[in-house]
């Protein structure tokens, strides 16, 4: 089935965004200064538990990074999206449960995640064959 151009360019726009999104946040954190942290609120409170352990926001930022990079070349994508999940659900509960501010990012990661889960649901069709 020839898939139609629109739906092809969308999903070069979802994958490009996606991308952008986590190369530029991943990656972007080595080069911010300190974080400025409220420890007053709970999303203040996690973060600076998450901060003090000293090794799991690099990890982070450089596995979102790595990951937003992949997302570049379609070749990846489906493997970006695996290492990326668990993240953006993440992202998504924070939003929801800490900081509701930011919950628009939340809701755009997942929509354009699940969109290219879609789109490349054939990759993914063997992972739920029983």
């Amino acid at each position: 089935m020839k898939e139609s151009k629109i739906i092809k360019y969308t999903a070069i726009t979802a994958r490009v965004l996606l991308g952008l999104v986590f190369f530029v946040f991943g990656f972007g954190y080595f080069f911010m200064g300190e974080m400025p942290i409220d420890v007053k609120t709970p999303e203040g409170q996690f973060a600076a538990a998450l901060l003090a352990t000293g090794y799991f926001f690099p990890f982070l930022k450089i596995v979102e990074g790595i990951a937003g990079l992949m997302l570049f070349f379609k070749r990846w994508t489906p493997l970006a999206l695996l290492i990326l999940a668990p993240i953006i659900i993440q992202i998504l509960l924070y939003d929801i449960f800490l900081g509701p501010s930011g919950l628009i990012i939340g809701i755009v990661c997942v929509v354009l995640a699940a969109f290219l889960a879609w789109y490349n649901w054939d990759k993914y069709a063997a992972l739920f064959k029983v």
